[in-house]
């Protein structure tokens, strides 16, 4: 979360970002620790491989440029998904994330706010969004649509908006109500720093 999307190293016309070794050394966790097998595949996990093979097919056909890089940004997807249904395969290991989640917010909320109010990023210096060349077109209503460490307002939204129906569960929950309507909250936060009305209409349906 605290990791901008534009910030990497070129090693051999490869792209390394922070996120993508954070991925790669999470599935060579998996990997190495034999977690894998523990997963029963499913339709979903079938759905998701030939979205990504038909993605990076048709990709590669209408590009020439860059395969490289076009080929890593699926397997980073599939790493991450299949990582991601190894580590959290229990209910108690979403509640464990929502939980860990909730303290990423509270320090993450207030500096999408000042960039907000200020029209000043506080990521631009690691890779974030320099406001200051994105001119008006992040400006709605005479509001800025806050990126925070995202590359785009939208994305940054589609984060709040698609965490915020998992902490209303929780919120319903007698026992986890407080973390579930704090981090609601915060979710909210994020969808309004980020003054995107996709991800607030997604978060809604």
């Amino acid at each position: 979360l605290f990791l901008t999307q534009a910030q990497f190293l070129e090693v051999a016309g490869l792209n390394l970002y922070p996120t993508r070794v954070l991925v790669v050394l999470t599935a060579v966790r998996v990997v190495l620790r034999s977690e894998l097998g523990a997963i029963k595949p499913n339709s979903l996990d079938a759905m998701v491989v030939a979205l990504y093979l038909y993605a990076t097919t048709v990709s590669l056909i209408q590009y020439r440029e860059g395969l490289l890089e076009q080929i890593a940004v699926a397997v980073d997807a599939l790493f991450l998904y299949y990582s991601f249904r190894t580590l959290v395969s229990s209910m108690e290991d979403l509640d464990w994330l929502l939980r860990g989640l909730l303290l990423l917010l509270i320090c993450y909320v207030p500096l999408l706010w000042y960039e907000s109010l200020t029209f000043q990023n506080p990521f631009a210096a690691i890779g974030g969004v320099e406001l200051a060349r994105a001119g008006d077109r992040w400006v709605r209503e005479g509001r800025l649509r806050a990126t925070g460490s995202f590359g785009h307002p939208s994305l940054l939204g589609t984060f709040g908006g698609s965490f915020l129906p998992l902490y209303v569960g929780m919120a319903l929950n007698r026992g986890r109500r407080a973390v579930g309507v704090a981090a609601a909250g915060l979710c909210v936060a994020v969808l309004l720093a980020s003054n995107s009305g996709g991800p607030a209409l997604c978060a809604v349906a």
